[in-house]
């Protein structure tokens, strides 16, 4: 009866270690099924708008696409009329990070152009 006893502990331990790691694998499902839907909704996003998924790029695309240069605010006006909701705070701050990488040149006060 003390094997059968011992037996019992021992698998009833084993399955609260496998119920254990099923909770855990089950959140990282859910977390990768959540992941990919993100994914593809910014795929049918960037397909919808014409602009790319990234904000660097796709303030690269407006301003290669403008027939001049354009402020800050024209920039985030054109983002979000193609569906982003990218911030003007935000905009001017990847405005200055692609001026530093050359990727965009300042032509004259607060007006970019894609280099």
């Amino acid at each position: 009866m003390d094997e059968l006893t011992e037996d019992l502990d021992r698998a009833k331990d084993e399955l609260a270690a496998l119920e254990r790691q099923h909770a855990r694998l089950s959140a990282r499902v859910a977390g990768k099924r959540a992941e990919v839907a993100r994914l593809q909704e910014s795929i049918a996003a960037e397909r919808r708008s014409g602009l790319p998924v990234s904000r660097t790029d796709a303030i690269v695309a407006v301003l290669s696409r403008a027939s001049g240069p354009m402020s800050p605010a024209e920039v985030t006006a054109a983002l979000n009329y193609a569906g982003r909701t990218d911030e003007l705070r935000s905009v001017t701050a990847t405005l200055t990070h692609l001026m530093r990488s050359s990727r965009v040149i300042r032509q004259g006060r607060g007006r970019y152009l894609a280099a």
